[in-house]
């Protein structure tokens, strides 16, 4: 998925110009799922539903 200048790949990280951010499995499956709905609130409790 890329949004702007950030790319994020199957590999749990985060990737900007210049830079790699590592994400832990659950931070990436948050991530994922917000890059997935842009533009929309989503309250915590439907995440947790959701991921967890």
């Amino acid at each position: 998925m890329r949004i702007g200048a950030t790319n994020n790949t199957i590999c749990n990280r985060l990737t900007q110009p210049h830079s790699m951010i590592p994400l832990t499995v659950k931070e990436f499956q948050i991530f994922a799922y917000l890059m997935q709905n842009p533009d929309r609130i989503i309250p915590g409790s439907k995440i947790r539903y959701q991921l967890w």
